[in-house]
């Protein structure tokens, strides 16, 4: 069991919520911050949502909206917190969806995880469903059971402080960053559009950079996961994003030489294809050809993004450009 007496408490933590239309959400999600027992000195609310952030309730001196232009997306929005936290001597970075709720002492132990081991660059909690009663079958499926011995030691009740992972097998739900170790690197790739830039982000830092991932058991978070109960042509939406952010994945992957990623890109564009006639949703071929059809063309830009330098100044451009709109705001 983690041992939060051991925590140190002086290392200063800072909370990003990329905002986009979360006014059902946003409530819940700020009060369990408050409510951390560990303590939470800066919300970063980075607001890119067409309609702007309204606060729920009365303001209070932890929270500050960052105004970025409408629409850049999750993974723009999160490096803007990011960058905010790092530039105002943040220890911690934990980036939390706004449909996401903290237990009381999760910020606690993932702190404690990190501090247990120098090499961690990110770690994640546990996500439950939204009442924090159960993990959900998604969830355990996905991040549980893929995880050597943290299945049986859940059983079990006995539990490691932290679990090392693969860069498929953490949450960006909510993830801790350790800022003295990310800062050095890109953060999350902007030409993602929703899903994926996570799990790509991930794979640079274990396989490029060579740092440690993990799961935090005894940290819990409360989730909505309001994709899984999508349908129709939101689902089909949801799969065309997902898919374009697993070949997006496949194309940069460091592990592989330029020609291994793109043979293996394609593979993967082969099989999903078939997966998706023999599920019965044959609709969604169309809109994968329309989407394959623009990652062609988008496909130099997204090699030259496989060098960590030209990626930074990627990064750091739009930087400039999102938190300028934030200064000319204030």
């Amino acid at each position: 069991m983690c041992a939060l007496a051991n925590t140190n408490s002086s290392a200063k933590v800072a909370v990003v919520i990329p905002y986009y239309q979360g006014e059902d959400f946003i409530a819940d999600c700020l009060k369990s911050i408050n409510k951390s027992e560990y303590p939470v000195s800066k919300i970063y609310l980075a607001d890119n949502s067409p309609a702007r952030f309204q606060p729920p309730g009365p303001g209070t001196n932890l929270l500050t909206v960052l105004k970025l232009p409408p629409g850049i997306g999750f993974g723009r929005a999160c490096n803007a917190g990011i960058y905010q936290s790092v530039n105002d001597g943040y220890d911690f970075t934990i980036i939390l969806n706004q449909d996401a709720v903290l237990a009381t002492d999760c910020v606690g132990h993932l702190v404690a995880a990190c501090q247990q081991q120098p090499n961690l660059a990110a770690v994640a909690p546990l996500s439950y469903d939204h009442d924090l009663l159960a993990i959900t079958p998604p969830t355990w499926a996905k991040y549980v059971a893929p995880i050597p011995g943290l299945a049986a030691d859940l059983q079990r009740g006995e539990l490691r402080s932290w679990y090392p992972v693969s860069y498929t097998q953490i949450n960006g739900a909510c993830v801790c960053f350790r800022n003295q170790l990310v800062h050095q690197y890109p953060l999350f790739d902007p030409i993602f559009k929703q899903y994926g830039e996570d799990t790509e982000l991930f794979q640079r830092l274990l396989y490029q950079h060579h740092f440690a991932l993990g799961v935090v058991p005894e940290a819990r978070i409360g989730h909505q996961h309001t994709n899984f109960t999508a349908q129709g042509s939101r689902a089909d939406n949801i799969a065309v994003q997902v898919r374009r952010g697993m070949l997006i994945c496949w194309l940069k992957d460091p592990r592989r030489s330029l020609f291994g990623s793109l043979v293996k890109a394609l593979v993967v564009a082969l099989h999903t294809q078939w997966q998706t006639l023999w599920a019965g949703q044959a609709q969604r071929l169309p809109l994968f050809w329309r989407q394959d059809w623009q990652l062609l063309f988008q496909l130099p830009e997204i090699v030259k993004r496989r060098d960590p330098s030209f990626l930074q100044g990627v990064i750091e451009g739009y930087l400039h450009q999102d938190l300028e709109g934030q200064k000319q705001s204030q």
